[in-house]
């Protein structure tokens, strides 16, 4: 589940939530607002079975990305999430910048896992069997349903009868095929603010295509992913 880290009561939503796992757009935060978000996150580590951490990073210049790697350091994350993740090589650069941390931090070389959001432009389409060789860091492909769909100025979510045929419908099987190839988990997008029976609906349509769960925003959508994908 991805979460503003900024909401006060999306963070708390997101805490109650049972997801598997929480992704924290904390990139930009005040040293204020990630000492209290640490603060969340302990206390969440506390529970018998607590959700892995994960914080969104956009796919930046190199001190860009060590400039972010630094402030999001108190979190201690379980990994990262790479935003408008365009290839493969992205991943394996900022892996590289992850040792140097890691070993910095004395933290096991490999201990930060990276989701990459991806198949979000038209140009990154071409570039999808690159993530199997994007390293062992790489545990999933999430589909990049929204930025995707801007870029080409159609519906994220078609649900319609020639959905299956669409340009959006093409982009998100060859990311499947890719998240196969690499040996990593497939990330379906679900629609933000859809109702209980049209999450249900694409939950289930995701995991009998291929799917190995699905990312969302909202609340309302875990214990359904969690139900469809336990």
């Amino acid at each position: 589940m991805f979460v503003a880290a900024a909401d006060d009561s999306a963070v708390d939503d997101a805490f109650r939530s049972g997801a598997d796992a929480l992704c924290f757009a904390a990139a930009g935060e005040s040293a204020a607002a990630l000492k209290k978000m640490a603060s969340g996150i302990a206390m969440l580590r506390l529970r018998a079975a607590p959700p892995l951490i994960f914080t969104a990073i956009a796919d930046l210049d190199d001190g860009a990305i060590e400039a972010c790697l630094d402030a999001i350091a108190p979190l201690a994350p379980d990994g990262l999430t790479l935003q408008d993740c365009g290839n493969g090589r992205a991943v394996r650069r900022l892996g590289a910048l992850l040792a140097v941390k890691e070993a910095e931090a004395g933290r096991p070389d490999g201990s930060t896992r990276i989701i990459a959001m991806a198949a979000g432009t038209a140009a990154s389409i071409s570039e999808l069997g690159t993530f199997a060789q994007a390293g062992q860091r790489l545990i999933a492909l999430a589909w990049d349903a929204e930025r995707l769909a801007a870029g080409l100025g159609v519906d994220a979510y078609p649900d319609h009868a020639n959905a299956p045929a669409s340009a959006m419908a093409l982009a998100r099987n060859l990311l499947l095929f890719a998240a196969r190839a690499a040996n990593v988990m497939a990330l379906d997008s679900l629609p933000p603010g859809a109702d209980v029976e049209c999450l249900r609906r694409r939950c289930l349509a995701s995991r009998r295509e291929g799917f190995n769960g699905g990312w969302t925003r909202d609340a309302k959508a875990v214990a359904i992913l969690n139900d469809v994908f336990a």
